[in-house]
């Protein structure tokens, strides 16, 4: 499958298929996910199952990572949003 990129109908946001981010991506293919970043200022990527290193992964290839303080380490490397939203919805 290729990649696809599709606007969303509210005033920003793409969702992103055709990729699977548990893959190492080839730089054409990391190019094209971060001209949508840039465009669309947010970017979904739905069905994806990545671990907490594969996550801090591919958010490190966009640059440094700025951790809020709201997250909690749940893993070695920097505090990610998926592994803080799970936790609570276990709770």
């Amino acid at each position: 499958m290729s990649m696809k990129i599709v606007p969303t109908a509210a005033v920003l946001g793409a969702e992103i298929a055709g990729v699977d981010l548990s893959r190492p991506l080839d730089t054409p293919t990391f190019t094209a996910i971060e001209r949508a970043y840039n465009e669309y200022g947010v970017i979904f990527f739905r069905g994806q199952t990545i671990t907490p290193a594969q996550h801090v992964a591919f958010t490190r290839r966009f640059g440094d990572i700025e951790a809020a303080g709201l997250f909690r380490r749940e893993h070695e490397g920097p505090p990610t949003a998926g592994s803080q939203i799970a936790k609570e919805s276990a709770a």
